[in-house]
């Protein structure tokens, strides 16, 4: 009797499911777009992203949708170009009829999707730290502003290492903005900055090659300084961090300087040479090791689905952001963009991070800094921790007005009018 018990509840339950399968394919959909590189240098960064924006996705339409609707993502291919970042985001929206997007990578990325959004009454979910000096009703911003990150992470290198600091990074304009930032603090905090180098990303016009070559260019300016930088200060983003870290590891004289990098992540770790884990530091909001309830179940449910696979800020923020947009669709009732904004501001959702508040005023998540150190397993130790979230500071201190005339001039003289080196 046990036996056919046991059978007969079997197969209820799978009666159940495939009632509830084919119950939920023929709800009614709703299209939202997955904006992110699949080919190209930052495939590596952006892919695991579109992955946990994907995972959420299926969550959501596990426990019967949004709105009554079965969610439908289609996927938009970057390519690591901020070009086919505009067209693949018009596609999604023109072709595809998305009522949101979820993705971008780079600011420039990000800053050259912004007017087709603009243009299209749409709403992008970016799930990335980025330099603040811009805000749009039309994006929604998870990650970190620099003043929540670059500032205190700075603060915190200046006191643990010292005050000379090596600035490296890519050539596209958050990595100079947040330089411009570090070379403001260090003239309050007695510091200098000795050495200031920029790669470009790899694209269509720039090889591999080229990038390395860059690279060791910025690693012979560091080794010929009277004196080694107290630490190195990373904003590089994509494949060229391994490259960077060999390239370090390679010098006697720069072997055993700490490097502070603010886009490498557990998921790029996983595939970078063993040099990246001497003295090597990360500056995120969020970090696999957290120990919090909220956490613990989100990576269980995440290995059950995906084993192995590392979890990263950005794929957590990915992630958050599909939940984020569901509550304030149902609250909103509608799928429209200024009514989904107007039930985003000032709401708060519980994440694998914590809490996730979105300031009131701006759409900005308020955000905590970490500090982990890299460990033999290619995870980050928490060494250094915010006591409290830092609220959205778009345009740091009382600086606008400067910071508002060096991105345009940055932009016009730098970058042609576009946000990145060609």
């Amino acid at each position: 009797m046990s036996a056919r018990r046991l059978l007969a509840a079997g197969l209820l339950a799978a009666l159940i499911l495939v009632t509830a399968l084919v119950l939920n394919r023929e709800k009614p959909v709703v299209t939202v777009g997955v904006l992110h590189s699949f080919q190209g240098e930052l495939a590596s960064s952006e892919g695991p992203v579109a992955l946990a924006t994907e995972f959420a996705i299926q969550e959501l339409n596990r426990a019967g949708g949004v709105l009554g609707h079965r969610i439908v993502a289609v996927r938009g291919d970057g390519a690591s170009d901020d070009g086919r970042f505009e067209s693949e985001a018009m596609r999604l929206l023109d072709e595809e009829d998305a009522v949101a997007l979820f993705g971008c990578w780079t600011s420039s990325s990000r800053r050259t999707v912004e007017p087709v959004l603009r243009e299209r009454d749409a709403l992008l979910y970016y799930p990335v730290f980025y330099e603040g000096l811009e805000q749009s009703p039309h994006i929604v911003y998870l990650g970190a502003s620099a003043a929540q990150r670059v500032g205190p992470a700075v603060k915190w290198a200046r006191m643990s290492f010292g005050g000379r600091m090596a600035l490296v990074g890519s050539d596209y304009v958050y990595p100079a903005a947040a330089n411009k930032l570090i070379g403001m603090l260090l003239e309050t905090w007695r510091g200098e900055v000795v050495s200031e180098a920029y790669v470009p990303l790899q694209s269509r016009s720039t090889s591999a090659e080229d990038v390395a070559a860059k690279l060791e260019d910025a690693v012979a300016a560091l080794v010929q300084l009277d004196s080694p930088p107290d630490v190195i200060i990373n904003t590089i983003n994509g494949d060229a961090n391994d490259v960077f870290f060999r390239a370090l590891r390679a010098e006697p004289t720069l072997a055993a300087v700490p490097v502070l990098s603010f886009a490498v992540d557990e998921a790029m770790l996983s595939g970078m040479h063993e040099s990246a884990r001497q003295e090597h530091y990360g500056a995120w909001s969020y970090f696999a090791s957290l120990a919090i309830p909220a956490n613990e179940r989100f990576l269980r449910a995440w290995h059950q689905a995906h084993g192995n696979q590392p979890v990263s800020e950005p794929m957590v923020n990915g992630y958050t952001a599909v939940h984020l947009w569901a509550t304030a669709v149902e609250a909103a009732g509608s799928f429209e963009r200024e009514k989904v904004l107007e039930q985003t501001k000032g709401l708060s959702i519980d994440s694998p991070a914590g809490t996730e508040y979105i300031d009131a005023e701006h759409a900005h998540a308020w955000r905590n800094l970490r500090i982990g150190k890299v460990n033999k397993d290619r995870q980050f130790d928490i060494v250094w921790a915010d006591p409290a979230p830092r609220p959205p500071d778009v345009w740091p201190g009382d600086q606008r007005e400067r910071l508002e005339a060096w991105l345009a001039e940055l932009r016009e003289q730098r970058y042609g009018g576009g946000w990145g080196a060609l």
